[in-house]
């Protein structure tokens, strides 16, 4: 409403205004009155509103006229009038006020309130009153005569003689006669009951309650008025007149209702109004306390309450309660009985339309009011310190360039900084103290950073000023919560640091392709919180994490998103940095000195930052609104919700032409859209309001201006943007070709074109400041989430940045488009009063997994010291009912977070996750833990995952990811239901699987969200969905990205739990979620690029469905079929280029067999040659028993590379009756519908027995006394491994059992008879010559061994079940080939005796057994024996060689001496010459040529867990040595 009478734009030359409802002849189709009076005379054109109301004017009573607004409103209004009007009848100012009202309410606002007259006219007719009397005010029928009495007077001496004021702005009296409140709860139950009877839909009377009624809605609006004309604006003028008191003129009246069975309490909150009543009705009730937390407005609603604003009321039936609406307070739980009351808000729509229009409320809003005195006490402050400074303002001289070193001049483009950074200088570049700066965005905050960066540059300065860099010795850490933010700083430090030889490397999404060299080198790596974290989580065993040593810089920038849900990573990140920092093995390293820099924007609490950061009081640097370049306004529009954020966003755009004509003056302005389709959108909007100005086109200022975008329009390729630059609008997102995107930048730099509609990307991306930033709504779609989520507050205020950039413009205006109940939250944003608080607590555990599976933390105490790093537990002793702490001091805070440590470590070894020893103090990640870590699942997902069923088939595990936190926020919603029904019951049998009721007949009903989720997905696989609605394809899509994810989890837990079923489908179900398909849809051919689900129809028409149909088909008929032209049917072939190469796998049972064993030759043969390409493509082989679902053997395969055709023979126990039935898959890790499939059935021999007993006694002779395995070197391992496929950085892991050996004559161990036994087998050795055609005589000696122990891969022994026996191929990958054990071995058959520095016995627990993995040296990484073997000098004997090496193994042995004590008679090693009967086993390596053939025997293959006499032990490489107890002896063992 204008209240100064100014006119509109467009107005002023008598065009006429484009109206809300799109007219654009903003005509009203004004009705005949009553009395049949046409509406003639003034129109707001020509006569202007009074500046101030006339208060001795009365108004008409508008109640008997059926108008579209409320008769109060008119009344109101009146008081505004021209004096000349005041006279006039009431029909004539009805029209002219109704002409104000009509232009000033927008269409969607008239057509609600069109609708809610209806919906009370609806219930005023139908409904019988019981208490006739209540819906006139009978004022002594209704109030306590001290009221009555109070209000006659009218004083304020007589209303304080009424009221008391127990706190500050809260009055409280005795008001409502107990007749009058019995009467009006027997009213409110007989409307209740009528409700009930008549299933009829009432309106909740605010959008925090559900139980009540509003008092309006069924005839007591005229009561009401009264109540607050006659009897409350009395009081609220003298008491309230600040917040419109005095000018009250609405209302909104209801009642409420509190109980066990209704709304139990209310929440922390502010009223929608200036002024509340609350009385309390009665009824028999306990609890439901009033707590009251002081005055805020919209700012500062958020702000902390004072120890003085902290009042609590206790209810009193008939006795009210009046205060401001923007009182922050709540209701305590009512704890029995019921409470009713009555509510009353009482708006002023004067007040409210002042109050946009003015930024200090220090004369109600306390937080304003300490605020105000704090700037005058800085003021006089400043004013003593520039005269005592006065003398020495050199001091506060900008700095210059100059002042830098020379190397680095070069850097900077200009030659002075501003006064925030000169301010700053000493501190950054002068000093190694870590830093927080709160300052506005557009301030110069970067070159801060550069500033820190030359800082620790300076280190590599020469004495004579010359700069010597050492590459990736000193590293920067540079975080940002956003890609395109991430890529800005790269593109602009590559360029400045450039000359430098600085090296920068990007760690995003983005860029997968980074080395772990490329990380060590580096000097400056760039990344986003969640990518770091992931880099740091997955790189631990490779070498990766080997640069956190360097680190030295870390920069933060814009620190606030610790605020956002994403804060959590980052929070963790630098507590994991602190934590790493405070490692005493860190102490010689640039790490224990690392410098922390974070910068925001403006926020109140940087205290707590800087106490997070360890940061001195010189290194705190907060900057108010006087260090922006430019002025910038601010205004934030609350709009009422549309039925989804689809249409929100769309409606959107008919608001942004009048908020541009009222704020932009005709000047540059960027509007910001979530999407691209909504920026092409909103410019056609404007474009085509703006073309029904014709010549007076408001964007258009002159005829040289018009003949430039006609020009331009002309050389633009892209038609839509033709037909906008014409009127000055025009688009600017990642779609446009490079041409299309320098031309509309260079219009708008140039203020040829006026609106640029543009996506948020453009926010960090290209320098386009405009006067006005628009940002139409405050959501976008989360792909990841599938959802609209709010923007996280750097974009906001990366995006308000761009207003009134210097040097273009002197002022700016931001413009915030949002929902009504996020109006608060951006105020604060935007005027720097929203509190950072920690969100860390929500996801604490899946982070404490993170920290204990890197080993950060070891034990319970350094649990609590991590907690201790993070900004909770700053937050948490400051806010602690932020975090549902009540009523604790700090030391019982301290105690609380050590309580939830305990109480998240607990629940992690309760699922597995983590091992713990007895006591709860040492902690160990176990498999499940890592997994969930590596796939980035909530824990009760991975719950879920751990309590599913072993042999999970698809339908199970498909349950299990319906079931996961991760889509958890998706909703059933009403609308739905019906679609979601007609799918599940599938009259066309489309559907895989269904939801089942209890008789396993199809649900006729979806009720629960896992219903709809698994009904979505169903419908989703079959290739070609049903659903085509938006929101639900958007929850379809993330329940697919999702899904896909939890699958491969799902799939790498079975593995690592032996099921191959469970393995097998969880492999198919990620396949399938990731292509949206099923293996047997006939749509395939949706898998490869170019080819959508219209082509993919029109070649399933033609009878191409499948990857061979379409190589073989003609091009030509392919472009016939689909109807599109030349080269079409090409570029289709052309995507088969995208497929793996064709693999051939054939299963052969070798004739000969060994007794009591079966074996399987498993051959790949590729078929066709790899393509040249960037992607590799992976496979994995799986073996396993279809009928105990057991894997024997599992490898991941890189399709490209190995070589063809590659072998690998399975060694397992034949069945003594029955049949066997083996399967060896082949599954493709990306495409479905090419994986390749083979069965055999195993039968039992003839005559075992027979067969067993011949062989046993002829090879009784053959069998040596000794063997000895030897390790690979580094450079044969090299030679075999190669990159395993992962997520981000999969760990390197391999189980290799060790050999055993079973004795007869005993005797105990001790470090004496070992090492005797050592120097008599290298005294038994042969001396070999050195041979000319080998590379070292370490080969010859393994030659030899060689063929003493060839025969042992032939001997019998019916206690292995199955074994990996061999694998040819010059290529393999042992990082991922592992072989398994039964999964039946039992906890007495896996403990293994360890024999500890005393020569005595130890048998560990069942648990601490499973880590016990030996690390056998033959397969060890590390190498350090076959190192030292295979580069002996020439000339070195092979006795030396070995004596040699037992003289340096012996410091690497680790001794248990914490095990539990047995009979030392069970662990013993039998002597070498007399006292052995030993089936020792090697591995046997040969090399002829360049073809290397691994035979895995003993050494290699998988022990039974039927030994009766032997212990089995099997080996890990993810065990470090600090892990593996046994490294010692396993590695003597190795040798002998």
């Amino acid at each position: 409403m204008s209240l100064d009478g100014a006119r509109t734009p467009g107005a002023a030359d008598g065009r006429p205004e484009q109206s809300q409802s799109g007219h654009a002849n903003g005509s009203i189709n004004v009705p005949v009155l009553q009395n049949g009076a046409a509406a003639v005379p003034p129109t707001y054109l020509t006569h202007r509103l009074r500046l101030n109301p006339n208060s001795d004017h009365r108004p008409d009573n508008y109640e008997d006229l059926d108008l579209e607004f409320s008769p109060s409103l008119f009344s109101s209004l009146e008081r505004y009038l021209p004096p000349n009007l005041l006279q006039q009848a009431r029909d004539v100012k009805v029209n002219y006020m109704r002409e104000i009202l009509l232009r000033y309410y927008p269409e969607s606002e008239r057509i609600r309130l069109q609708k809610h007259r209806e919906y009370r006219q609806k219930i005023i007719s139908n409904y019988q009153r019981l208490h006739v009397e209540l819906y006139n005010m009978h004022p002594t029928n209704f109030f306590m005569p001290s009221f009555l009495k109070a209000i006659s007077e009218n004083t304020e001496q007589a209303f304080r003689n009424l009221m008391s004021e127990p706190s500050p702005g809260i009055f409280t009296f005795e008001m409502l006669q107990p007749r009058f409140c019995e009467m009006l709860l027997a009213e409110v139950e007989n409307f209740e009951k009528w409700v009930h009877e008549t299933k009829f839909r009432i309106m909740r009377p605010n959008t925090m309650n559900k139980y009540g009624a509003v008092l309006d809605d069924f005839g007591m609006e005229t009561m009401l008025d009264k109540l607050m004309e006659d009897f409350i604006r009395p009081l609220s003028k003298v008491f309230f007149p600040e917040v419109g008191g005095s000018n009250l003129d609405s209302h909104h009246g209801f009642v409420l209702e509190y109980g066990i069975d209704r709304d139990v309490d209310l929440g922390f909150h502010v009223d929608d109004s200036e002024v509340t009543l609350n009385v309390c009705l009665g009824k028999q009730f306990s609890g439901g306390e009033l707590f009251f937390r002081g005055v805020r407005c919209g700012k500062h609603v958020n702000t902390e309450t004072q120890s003085e604003e902290i009042f609590d009321y206790s209810h009193v039936p008939g006795r009210a309660v009046l205060h401001r609406g923007r009182h922050r307070h709540g209701a305590r739980a009512t704890t029995s009985g019921n409470r009713i009351n009555l509510l009353l808000w009482c708006r002023s729509s004067v007040f409210r339309e002042s109050r946009k229009y003015q930024r200090d409320f220090s004369s109600w809003c306390a937080e304003c009011q300490r605020e105000k005195k704090e700037r005058q006490r800085q003021s006089v402050a400043n004013i003593k310190m520039f005269i005592r400074t006065s003398s020495h303002m050199d001091t506060y001289a900008l700095k210059a360039v100059t002042d830098l070193p020379a190397p680095f001049r070069s850097v900077f483009n200009f030659r002075y900084f501003n006064s925030l950074q000169s301010e700053c200088f000493s501190t950054c570049y002068l000093s190694d103290v870590n830093m927080v700066i709160s300052a506005p965005t557009g301030s110069g905050k970067t070159v801060l950073f550069e500033l820190c960066i030359m800082r620790l540059l300076s280190n590599f300065i020469t004495g004579d000023q010359k700069f010597t860099l050492l590459k990736g010795t000193l590293k920067t850490i540079y975080i940002a919560p956003s890609k395109a933010l991430v890529q800005e700083k790269l593109r602009h430090w590559t360029q400045r640091f450039g000359t430098l030889g600085i090296d920068c490397l990007e760690l995003t999404g983005d860029n997968e392709y980074y080395s772990v060299k490329s990380m060590q080198d580096a000097d400056i790596i760039l990344t986003t919180p969640e990518k770091f974290d992931a880099v740091s989580r997955y790189r631990i065993k490779d070498g990766g994490l080997s640069f956190f040593s360097d680190i030295s810089l870390v920069l933060i920038d814009e620190v606030h998103l610790l605020n956002d849900p994403r804060g959590a990573a980052l929070e963790a990140i630098v507590s994991r940095i602190k934590m790493l920092a405070c490692n005493l093995e860190m102490k010689s390293s640039p790490l224990s000195r690392v410098r922390f820099l974070a910068v925001s924007a403006t926020i109140p609490n940087i205290s707590d930052l800087a106490e997070w950061l360890m940061v001195p009081t010189q290194g705190i640097k907060k900057f108010g609104e006087e260090m922006r370049p430019v002025k910038l306004t601010t205004k934030v529009f609350g709009y009422t919700p549309a039925k989804n954020d689809f249409l929100f966003e769309k409606r959107l755009q008919n608001y942004i032409f009048d908020l541009l004509m009222q704020f932009s003056g005709g000047k540059s302005a960027l509007i910001f859209c979530s999407t691209r389709k909504g920026a092409q959108e909103a410019a056609q909007r404007l474009s085509q309001i703006a073309m029904t100005f014709g010549h007076s086109n408001p964007f258009i200022k002159s005829r040289e201006q018009q003949e430039r975008l006609r020009e331009a329009s002309l050389s633009c390729s892209d038609k839509q943007m033709q037909s906008y630059i014409i009127y000055g609008v025009g688009y600017h997102n990642g779609g446009l070709s490079m041409k299309d995107r320098n031309l509309i930048e260079g219009l708008f730099l140039n203020g040829d074109l006026r609106i640029l509609c543009t996506t948020n990307t453009l926010a960090h991306g290209i320098n386009l400041p405009a006067h006005t930033v628009v940002i139409k709504s405050t959501q976008y779609f989360n792909k990841e989430k599938g959802m609209y989520m709010e923007y996280e507050r750097s974009m906001i205020l990366q995006m308000c940045g761009r207003a009134g950039r210097p040097p273009f413009d002197d002022t700016g205006m931001v413009i915030i488009m949002t929902r009504k109940e996020t109006v608060h939250l951006y105020e604060n944003l935007l005027g720097g009063c929203e509190m950072v608080e920690s969100q860390l607590l929500p996801c604490v555990t899946e982070h404490l997994t993170a920290e204990i599976v890197q080993s950060t933390v070891s034990d319970i105490t350094r649990v609590i010291e991590w907690m201790k790093c993070s900004y909770l537990y700053v937050r948490m002793k400051k806010n602690p009912e932020n975090y549902s702490i009540k009523g604790l001091s700090c030391n019982r805070i301290e105690k609380h977070l050590q309580e939830i440590c305990v109480q998240k470590v607990n629940e992690l070894s309760k699922y597995q996750m983590v091992w713990t020893d007895e006591d709860g103090f040492l902690l160990k990640p176990l498999e499940p833990g890592r997994l969930m870590t590596k796939y980035y699942l909530k824990f009760d997902t991975m719950k879920h995952i751990i309590q599913a069923p072993t042999n999970c088939s698809i339908e199970e595990t498909l349950r299990t990811i319906c079931k996961a936190e991760e889509i958890a926020w998706i909703q059933l919603r009403r609308n739905e239901k019906k679609l979601l029904n007609d799918i599940n019951n599938d009259k066309d049998g489309r559907l895989h699987f269904h939801i089942l009721d209890d008789k396993g007949k199809r649900k006729k009903r979806i009720q629960t969200r896992e219903e709809k989720i698994f009904v979505l997905v169903n419908d989703c696989l079959t290739g070609d969905p049903v659903v085509r609605d938006l929101s639900m394809t958007q929850d379809t899509n993330s329940i697919c990205s999702n899904g896909s994810r939890i699958a491969k989890c799902m799939k790498e837990y079975f593995l690592y739990k032996k099921s191959y079923k469970g393995a097998l489908n969880s492999t198919l179900l990620a396949k399938c979620l990731h292509q949206k398909l099923w293996d047997d849809s006939p749509y395939l051919l949706k898998q490869l690029p170019g080819i959508g689900m219209v082509t993919a129809k029109a070649l399933h028409s033609m009878g191409v469905t499948s990857f061979d149909t379409l190589s073989e088909a003609d091009p030509r008929k392919i472009e016939m079929a689909t109807g599109r032209k030349y080269p079409f049917g090409n570029h289709i072939k052309e995507s088969l280029l995208s497929l793996p190469p064709k693999i051939e796998m054939t299963v052969a049972e070798p004739e000969v067999q060994r007794t009591g064993k079966s074996k399987l030759l498993i051959t790949l043969t590729r078929l066709s040659d790899p393509v040249q390409s960037t992607k590799r493509h992976y496979a994995d082989a799986i073996v396993g028993v279809e009928e105990d679902s057991l894997i024997l053997f599992h490898e991941k395969i890189r399709l490209e590379d190995f070589s063809s055709p590659y072998h690998a023979t399975v060694l397992f126990s034949s069945p003594e009756q029955g049949k066997l039935t083996i399967k060896a898959d082949l599954i493709f890790e990306e495409f479905i519908g090419i994986d390749l499939h083979q069965k055999v059935i195993v039968r039992p021999p003839r005559d075992t027995n027979a067969i067993s007993k011949f062989r046993q006694k002829e090879l009784s002779s053959f069998i040596p006394k000794d063997c000895t395995s030897l390790p690979l070197s580094n450079e044969l391992m090299e030679k075999f491994s190669m990159p395993s496929f992962k997520l981000i950085d999969e760990e390197s892991e391999e189980e290799i059992p060790v050999a055993e050996t079973e004795d007869d004559d005993c005797k105990i161990i001790t470090e004496r008879t070992v090492f005797d036994h050592i120097r008599e087998k290298a005294k038994s050795l042969p001396f070999l010559p050195r041979s000319n055609d080998t590379v070292s005589p370490s080969l010859e000696a393994f030659t030899l061994i060689k063929k003493r122990t060839r025969e042992m891969h032939l001997e019998l022994d019916n206690d292995y079940n199955f074994e990996v026996l061999e694998i040819q191929g010059s290529y393999r990958i042992p990082q991922s080939r592992t072989a398994f054990e039964h999964p039946r071995l039992t906890e007495t058959e896996q403990e293994m005796p360890i024999i500890d520095e005393y020569g005595q016995m130890h048998i560990p627990d069942s648990h601490t057994s499973s880590h016990l993995m030996m690390n056998a040296e033959i397969w060890n990484g590390e190498g350090a024996a076959a190192a030292e073997y295979f580069n002996t000098k020439p000339g070195t004997s092979t006795k030396e060689i070995i004596s040699e090496h037992a003289r340096k193994k012996p410091r690497n042995f680790l001794f248990l001496d914490s095990l539990k004590k047995t009979d030392p008679a069970l662990v013993t090693v039998g002597n070498a010459t007399s006292h052995t009967k030993e089936k020792a086993r090697s591995a046997h390596i040969s090399m002829p040529n360049d073809d290397i053939r691994l035979s895995v025997g003993s050494g290699g293959k998988l022990l039974s867990p039927s030994l009766q006499k032997r212990q089995v032990c099997s080996l890990s490489m993810a065990q470090g040595k600090k892990e593996n107890s046994f490294l010692g002896f396993q590695s003597v063992f190795s040798f002998l």
